[in-house]
């Protein structure tokens, strides 16, 4: 599983991942040196008709840790689903 490590560059939440309100919501995490130079990322937040998929509280938590290292301007490791550049892992690196 590759891993990427950068600054978070930005962070754009793509509600209902402009499918329809049943879809889960999608975040688009944008990781590299400077803002020209970036990988992007994405994050799914599950299904959102059905309560007990635990992936969405997992991957707010995820967001929530990535928002922070943003506005900190620390770095991140992330590993990656090589197939489709989904986030499976997050490590935020000491400032």
């Amino acid at each position: 599983m590759p891993t990427t490590r950068g600054l978070v560059q930005s962070i754009k939440l793509d509600p209902g991942f402009r499918t329809g309100p049943n879809q889960p919501d999608f975040c688009y995490v944008f990781i590299g040196p400077s803002p020209t130079n970036t990988t992007v990322f994405g994050i799914s937040f599950g299904s959102p008709t059905d309560p007990t998929d635990g992936r969405s509280l997992y991957f707010a938590s995820v967001v929530e840790a990535l928002s922070g290292a943003l506005f900190a301007r620390r770095e991140v490791e992330v590993n990656d689903d090589t197939t489709i550049g989904l986030i499976d892992g997050l490590r935020v690196l000491p400032g």
